[in-house]
């Protein structure tokens, strides 16, 4: 904390540490600048969202259909990466077809997720090397 005072991951941990001690002010508070930092901390999220929701009902209900905003797109983005995956093997293989039809496959599941300069990057390599 002295080296990096809004280091996500550390402030998060030292709200775990408050709320072992009964601290849940210090704790929310420590979860809410961590969620300033980085909106997308996953671990922030849930545990606020279970701290208020006697105290701030709306506010934990919000928190929590973040958090699950958040997993399901890394849901999708996880599957897009193993659609990926399963196409390189396919490449290696030198199964051009089946790698071109995973890699679209993951493409169309990715929508905008962060595996999609990837899964263009890795489709236009298997065109080139299939010759298609």
């Amino acid at each position: 904390m002295a080296l990096e005072p809004n280091h996500p991951d550390a402030l998060y941990l030292l709200g775990q540490g408050l709320l072992k001690r009964g601290d849940s002010v210090g704790a929310i508070a420590r979860w809410r600048r961590v969620i300033e930092i980085n909106p997308d901390h996953a671990e922030a999220l849930y545990n606020l969202s279970r701290l208020l929701t006697k105290s701030d009902p709306e506010e934990a209900n919000r928190l929590q259909a973040r958090f699950e905003t958040l997993q399901r797109n890394q849901h999708i983005t996880d599957r897009a990466q193993t659609l990926g995956n399963f196409a390189l093997a396919s490449a290696a293989a030198r199964d051009w077809p089946q790698a071109i039809a995973q890699l679209k496959e993951g493409l169309q599941l990715c929508g905008d997720c962060s595996a999609l300069p990837l899964l263009r990057k890795d489709l236009g390599l298997i065109y080139c090397r299939s010759g298609t």
